[in-house]
């Protein structure tokens, strides 16, 4: 293995164990291709293309920190690493995410990254990473048909399609998906065109598009150096004043993605009625109104159909 990758992963965390059999590769492609194929219609996807290209993919088993969620698609080597002691059923579930990742590459001439789905680099900084990473997981929770669940994480309870990857951001790409038209998403996160965002832009504002890029960026961040506090408290024998330190900062951490959440929510929402209020002469309290009056009128409906039978069960005719 190249030293310089080596070392590179041994940074974050990831010491490799040894090479995945091709025979498990194999199994590996056939899964996520035929899930990929069959889940996502839209996209066109030629399925002996996406056997053969992830069949000659490598793959890896390595020993990861704890914060991970057990599989990792290293860029430099296009190289896929998975977590030393999950089964295999376990891995083909995790390969859709970095699979995906594999899929929606671009480089430069000089082999350096140029895009990634909804992610863009430039000057070697990235610009949408958490956008990106919530739209492939939540594309990977439905693939694989992950159930959905009420969760509770930094105070906040909500129901989320991936209890376990990225819940929150996921919870907003979902809002944000919903507004913009989910197979333009997922279209974008897998073929990294501009599609997605420029809807993105036209419908809640270019301003406002940003900064919910930005907030999710932020979450994105915060949540890292969360899991790497956790991890050195829960590994390292710390002085008081050390641990006290890091558990005020996991805290502080925690505080704020509630008020990112929350205050990214309420950009989503404002600022996609408040844009439809050019289109139309309604202000956004008007249009809440009108949406309060209907559903009060569905729900005088439900109380007459259900509190006054003989009025509609007679068989006429």
């Amino acid at each position: 293995m190249d030293s310089t990758i080596d070392t590179e992963l041994k940074k974050n965390g990831i010491t490799v164990v040894c090479p995945i059999n091709q025979q498990y590769v194999n199994q590996i492609a056939y899964y996520v291709a035929t899930t990929l194929v069959t889940k996502f219609p839209t996209l066109r996807l030629r399925y002996q293309t996406i056997l053969s290209s992830i069949s000659n993919l490598k793959m890896f088993i390595a020993d990861m920190p704890n914060s991970t969620s057990g599989a990792c698609y290293f860029y430099k080597n296009s190289t896929i690493y998975f977590k030393k002691g999950l089964r295999l059923d376990k891995i083909k579930k995790l390969a859709i995410h970095e699979c995906i990742h594999y899929f929606q590459e671009v480089k430069d001439k000089n082999g350096q990254p140029k895009r990634m789905g909804l992610c863009s680099y430039y000057k070697n900084k990235a610009y949408g990473n958490a956008l990106n990473e919530a739209s492939v997981q939540l594309m990977s929770a439905y693939a694989t048909n992950e159930k959905s669940d009420n969760v509770t994480y930094y105070g906040i309870s909500f129901r989320s399609d991936s209890p376990s990857y990225y819940p929150i951001l996921c919870n907003l790409i979902k809002q944000i998906g919903y507004l913009t038209g989910f197979p333009l998403l997922f279209e974008s996160t897998f073929y990294s065109n501009d599609a997605f965002f420029d809807k993105f832009k036209s419908e809640f504002g270019k301003n406002n598009a940003f900064k919910i890029q930005s907030n999710c960026e932020k979450i994105l961040s915060t949540e890292n150096k969360i899991a790497t506090l956790t991890y050195k408290i829960q590994s390292e024998d710390l002085e008081y004043h050390k641990f006290k330190r890091c558990s005020d900062e996991v805290k502080k951490g925690k505080d704020n993605i509630k008020k990112l959440f929350f205050d990214t929510q309420n950009l989503i929402i404002k600022s996609f009625f408040d844009k439809k209020s050019f289109l139309f002469p309604l202000s956004l309290v008007q249009i809440l109104f009108s949406c309060l009056l209907l559903s009060l009128c569905y729900f005088l409906c439900f109380l007459v159909l259900h509190l006054f039978p003989p009025f509609y069960q007679y068989n006429i005719g």
